[in-house]
C-alpha cells in the first residue's frame, strides 16, 4: 500500500519532476536497452546508436530543436518486425519496462501505423503516460475519443509534429502554457483547406498550419492543443502535475520531520504543505483567482476527534480534501461592433 494517496479527479467535465520533462522514443525495429542520452549540446550519443536517417534520430532532432532546448531524452527499442502480433508484442514490452524505468511522463512512438498507435493508446490510459503522435490522414477507424492520453497530430508530410509538440512542453511546466497558436522549430505548415479543416478538428487532431496571413500577421503555428478525448492537453497534464507537487511536498515532510504526531497540530503540517503545493500551481498560472485576487483554491480537513479510532490505531491520516478553480486559458475571442452616427 502508498503510503501517500493523492487522489484528484476532474470535476469540470508517479512521476518525478525530472520525468515531467523527459521523454522517451520508442524504437520497434531494433532492440535497444533502456537509456538516457545527454543532448543538451549535440546528438552525437544519438547518432552513435541510431543513424541520421532513422526514425528515431528524426524524432530526437525534431525533439531538441524546439527552444529551450530540452536536456535529455530517453530511448527503448524493441524489434517487433517479425511479430506476428506486434500489438501485443510491443505491449508486453512496455509493461516490462515501466516497471524498471518508470520515471518518465511522455512517450512518442517511431512507428505510425494505426495498430501500434492504438496499443500505446490503451496502454498509456492505463499507465498515466501521455502519448503523442500522429497521422498523415482523418480515414483512421480507431475510436480514439475515449483517450485523453493520447495526442493525435495530423501531418501530411514526414515531419515529426508530435517530437516538436513535446519538445516545446518538456522544458515547461504542465498547464502554465497552451499548444494552440505556439510557433514549432523544424516544422513546415501544410496547407489545409477549410473544409479538411473541419473534419482534422472533429477528429481531435492538432494541425500545424499558417495562420492570421491576412493581418500581417502569419506565421506557421498550431491550430489546436486537444487530446483526442477533446480535452485540453494543459487541462489534462497540469492535474498530473499538481498530484505529483502534492505527492512530492508531503514526502518532504514525512521525511525531513523526526514525527509528525497525531495531533491537530500534525494535522495543519499535511494541510501546510499541501498548501504549498497549490500555491505553486497558483504560482505557474494553473490556479485561477478569486474575486479578491488571492488563489482559488480551498483545503478541509478533520480534527483529530472527527477521525475514526481505526484510522488513528493504523496511523493513517484521512479526511483531508482540495478543489481548485483551473484558470484555463483565452483561446478563441468574439467582438461585437457598431457603426453610429453618435455615442
Amino acid at each position: 500500500m502508498a503510503d501517500i494517496n493523492v487522489i484528484i479527479s476532474d470535476q469540470t467535465q508517479v512521476t518525478s519532476q525530472e520525468g515531467f520533462g523527459k521523454l522517451l522514443v520508442v524504437c520497434t525495429t531494433t532492440a535497444h536497452s533502456y537509456e538516457e542520452y545527454d543532448i543538451s549540446e549535440d546528438l552525437a550519443s544519438v547518432q552513435a546508436d541510431f543513424a541520421t536517417d532513422t526514425e528515431v534520430y528524426k524524432i530526437v532532432n525534431t525533439f531538441a530543436s524546439q527552444e529551450p532546448r530540452p536536456q535529455k531524452v530517453a530511448i527503448f527499442g524493441t524489434d517487433i518486425s517479425a511479430s506476428q502480433d506486434k500489438a501485443a508484442d510491443l505491449t508486453t514490452a512496455l509493461n516490462t519496462l515501466i516497471t524498471q524505468y518508470p520515471n518518465w511522463y511522455r512517450i512518442i512512438l517511431d512507428d505510425k501505423t494505426e495498430t501500434l498507435i492504438t496499443a500505446v493508446a490503451t496502454w498509456s490510459e492505463t499507465n498515466n503516460k501521455q502519448f503523442y503522435t500522429q497521422f498523415d490522414n482523418t480515414t483512421f477507424t480507431t475510436d480514439f475519443t475515449s483517450k485523453k492520453r493520447t495526442v493525435l497530430g495530423y501531418k501530411e508530410n514526414a515531419d515529426r509534429l508530435d517530437a516538436a509538440m513535446v519538445g516545446y512542453a518538456a522544458t515547461r511546466i504542465p498547464g502554465s502554457f497552451t499548444f494552440k497558436f505556439k510557433n514549432l522549430k523544424n516544422i513546415t505548415a501544410d496547407a489545409i483547406l477549410p473544409a479538411d479543416l473541419a473534419t482534422i478538428r472533429s477528429k481531435n487532431m492538432n494541425a500545424y498550419l499558417n495562420k492570421f496571413e491576412v493581418i500581417g500577421l502569419g506565421t506557421a503555428q498550431l491550430d489546436s492543443g486537444v487530446t483526442a478525448s477533446g480535452d485540453y492537453i494543459d487541462h489534462i497534464e497540469s492535474m498530473d502535475w499538481v498530484k505529483f507537487q502534492i505527492e512530492s511536498e508531503i514526502a518532504k515532510l514525512l521525511m525531513a520531520t523526526e514525527k509528525v504526531s497525531y495531533t491537530d497540530a500534525g494535522i495543519q503540517q499535511v494541510v501546510s504543505a499541501i498548501t504549498t503545493a497549490l500555491q505553486s500551481a497558483f504560482n505557474n498560472g494553473i490556479i485561477g483567482t478569486n474575486e479578491d485576487n488571492t488563489p482559488a483554491f480551498s483545503i478541509t480537513y478533520k480534527t483529530v476527534r472527527e477521525i475514526s479510532s481505526t484510522d488513528r490505531q493504523n496511523r493513517k491520516l484521512t479526511g483531508i480534501k482540495f478543489s481548485y478553480v483551473e484558470a484555463g486559458a483565452i483561446e478563441e475571442v468574439t467582438v461585437n461592433g457598431a457603426v453610429v452616427l453618435e455615442l
